[in-house]
């Protein structure tokens, strides 16, 4: 009778650990979409809500960096990004890389220019899991990787 319950208790307990562990992958699953969505249409206030506090000091330089061109061709382009996770990479329990294949991204140029729209940008977004959420947490300015760095 004892190894009955001991069995049912390893099994209840594997399953409860197991649901744990879909809702905490949902929910990061939200977060990056919240993020991509707001921070890629260059909707810096709205991505806030999706990262760390500290992380705040870089879309605010993101935002500063806008010029009224590039504000011009933002608005007039006739669709937001779209974009493709391609993995997930967890470092320990409480923090992962997510490397996301970008498109239809409007890339701010150089002084002087106006930016473009590309596809097939890359980049790697580093979150944590604190205070039972998953967050962005950026410690510089978010740029594409090259594919042979990643």
């Amino acid at each position: 009778m004892l190894y009955k319950q001991s069995i049912f208790l390893a099994v209840l307990f594997f399953l409860l650990a197991s649901c744990s562990d879909s809702i905490e992958k949902n929910q990061q699953l939200k977060i990056i979409d919240g993020f991509a969505e707001s921070y890629f249409n260059y909707n810096f206030q709205s991505a806030a809500n999706y990262c760390t506090p500290e992380s705040g000091k870089w879309l605010r330089y993101e935002a500063a960096q806008m010029k009224e061109a590039d504000v011009k061709q933002l608005v007039a382009k006739p669709q937001g990004i779209s974009y493709n996770i391609q993995s997930i990479e967890y470092s320990t329990d409480t923090s992962s890389f997510v490397t996301l294949e970008v498109n239809d991204l409007y890339t701010t140029s150089n002084i002087d220019s106006v930016g473009y729209v590309k596809s097939n940008v890359i980049f790697r977004l580093p979150m944590i899991y604190s205070e039972d959420k998953w967050q962005v947490d950026l410690d510089k300015p978010l740029r594409p990787k090259h594919r042979s760095n990643l």
